[in-house]
């Protein structure tokens, strides 16, 4: 599960809540990120695009429900997130990381070290609870 932790040069800290459609063969988990491939939000992309388009999903959307819809935010790079790492060593901060979903369909909810061949989806900013909690800070390679 990612949290929002800080948003640099906004006084509020709180973004803006948009609604989004999500996929038919997604599930729409609260607090877990989703991309946007096709004017839909989908668990993980079918291709790799140029440059991803991540959404924080705040609603839930069931198997078979028939309204697709959900609100959610579009994660900026002057967000910092907190979330879960499945490292078995610990990450230092400014390695790259992918994210990793648990579940099928149900978007991505921890991260872990990206390998030199991996896609990376951002980075660590501070990993300092990590040897205790496994929790991370991270920022995401994206568009604003």
């Amino acid at each position: 599960m990612f949290k929002l932790k800080k948003i640099f040069n906004k006084h509020n800290n709180a973004p803006e809540l948009e609604e989004q459609k999500i996929s038919y063969d997604s599930i729409g988990e609260r607090e877990k990120i989703y991309v946007l491939e096709e004017g839909s939000l989908a668990h993980r992309p079918l291709y790799e695009p140029d440059v991803r388009i991540y959404y924080l999903c705040c609603g839930e959307v069931q198997e078979f429900d028939d309204s697709r819809v959900t609100e959610c935010f579009r994660i900026t790079p002057d967000m910092i997130f907190e979330t879960s790492s499945t490292d078995t060593s610990a990450p230092n901060a400014g390695d790259k990381f992918k994210l990793i979903s648990e579940e099928d369909r149900k978007g991505y909810s921890k991260v872990a070290k990206a390998e030199a061949e991996d896609t990376s989806d951002g980075f660590f900013v501070n990993v300092d609870d990590w040897y205790r909690t496994k929790k991370v800070l991270v920022r995401f390679h994206c568009t604003q």
